[in-house]
């Protein structure tokens, strides 16, 4: 078990309000960047607790009523910034399911994701640990007052059956406690030193991740104090030790070109060099094209810079077999691309059909007319329309064909739900364009007169 002093943990809860997430999210998406990079995955699940306290009973330390997944997706080229504001929409949703039970969710995701697809998690699925790894944050223990006698939480006490690995950040109820980092693990998996290295390990990368919200996972320093001088790293100063070659050493291709990335004291720079037989080429020759290479990096460096660069290539798209003409022209006539995918036998169908139809009847077309009593706001049925589309991306796709005439679907980063909204007054109803007369249908006994009716299309 690890200790982090209150001074120090205050100064992170400053660096969560400036990133917009509370002190439990931000200890909670820094452990997720401790097991990405012990585990190499970037996509993986963790079993998070969900309290299940009422207003009386919230600042109860234990009683933990469910346990629920909480999916990480930790891309190295992201801040810690972003991850946490993830983390904490992520965590938003999933704390919402905490009154079904584990079986259930279980279940329900084997259904999603399908036998053969179920999301790898952080360490083995077990009867303590359904969703992998346990996260326990606990940042609300206070003190306790028994008889007029205070009492807290002793650092180290049990905190039950452990059959895989649970991560413990907590207090102990004092209001200068220290943050405790516990580790607890099935001791035929893991070794003693494993588990006192994963507490240091995991304190290490929530002091980086404080400390440098907005620089790339992949460049914090996650290793503990014990660690940095061990093991092969990159001197920052090594730039001009590469031993010159011998000068009868026959040549291993016309130019050979050594690079290396060196943190410096302006940030990470690119160190280039170039050898080459004297027999071939002069220096001049070799000078200039090194120069012509690192215009054209300059030159690829400010085009990724602007905004709208880059792009999807073939080897973005896997489902399908496009080139890159193809899907430069569909990004230009759909915006927001960013996935294709094949049809389904069932969508080609249908799509034949429609396309048979032309402007004719079309069968696959269905028109839904509701019919809504009571009161009824527009903004919301089209934010809840729009909602769906959000949540389906096989809502938001289009039908094209490729160069090769293979039809495929364009999947869009978003669709604007189109929509249209009137009042109808029952004086207007005469003058109402035809639509709309359509429209106006009282749902109310004939003897009584609505005085208007919401029509939304």
């Amino acid at each position: 078990m690890a200790s982090v002093p209150r001074a120090e943990v205050d100064a992170w809860r400053e660096t969560a309000g400036s990133v917009g997430v509370s002190l439990a999210t931000l200890l909670t998406a820094a452990t997720g960047v401790c097991l990405r990079h012990l585990g190499g995955r970037q996509d993986f699940t963790v079993t998070i607790s969900a309290s299940g306290r009422t207003e009386v009973t919230k600042d109860l330390w234990g009683s933990r009523a469910s346990l629920v997944p909480l999916r990480f997706d930790i891309p190295l080229s992201s801040t810690f910034a972003d991850l946490a504001r993830t983390v904490s929409e992520e965590m938003r949703g999933v704390l919402r399911h905490s009154a079904h039970r584990v079986t259930d969710i279980r279940r329900d995701a084997h259904d999603v994701h399908g036998a053969r697809e179920t999301r790898p998690t952080a360490g083995p699925a077990s009867l303590f640990s359904p969703f992998g790894t346990i996260l326990n944050i606990l940042t609300f223990v206070r003190e306790l007052d028994v008889a007029g006698t205070t009492a807290h939480m002793l650092p180290g006490s049990p905190m039950g059956p452990v059959d895989e690995l649970r991560c413990t950040l907590h207090f102990d109820g004092r209001p200068d406690s220290d943050l405790y980092v516990r580790v607890d693990a099935n001791t035929a998996a893991y070794a003693a030193y494993d588990v006192r290295n994963l507490s240091d390990r995991l304190v290490a990368v929530v002091r980086a991740a404080a400390a440098s919200p907005d620089v790339p996972l992949g460049r914090l320093p996650v290793a503990p104090d014990t660690e940095r001088d061990t093991g092969w790293t990159i001197a920052t100063d090594a730039e001009g030790l590469a031993p010159e070659l011998d000068a009868d050493m026959p040549a291993m291709a016309p130019i050979e070109v050594n690079s290396s990335v060196l943190d410096g004291a302006q940030g990470p720079q690119l160190v280039a060099k170039l050898d080459y037989p004297a027999g071939l080429f002069t220096r001049e020759e070799v000078q200039e094209l090194t120069d012509l290479w690192a215009t054209a990096l300059k030159g690829l460096a400010r085009h990724a810079a602007r905004p709208g660069a880059g792009g999807l290539t073939p080897s973005d798209v896997t489902l399908v077999k496009v080139d890159q003409r193809d899907l430069e022209a569909w990004e230009e006539s759909h915006p927001g691309l960013v996935d294709v995918w094949p049809l389904t036998p069932a969508q080609s169908g249908i799509l034949f059909h429609s396309a048979v139809a032309g402007s004719s009847f079309d069968a696959y077309q269905v028109q839904f007319v509701l019919h809504l009593s009571g009161a009824v706001v527009p903004d919301r049925m089209r934010a809840a329309g729009q909602a769906l589309l959000g949540r389906y991306p096989n809502l938001t796709t289009a039908f094209v064909t490729d160069s090769a005439g293979e039809q495929v679907q364009l999947v869009l980063d978003h669709v604007e739900l189109p929509g249209r909204s009137s009042t109808c007054a029952a004086s207007a109803r005469n003058s109402a364009p035809p639509t709309w007369r359509r429209c106006w249908r009282p749902t109310t006994p004939r003897t009584s007169t609505p005085s208007d009716r919401r029509c939304c299309a």
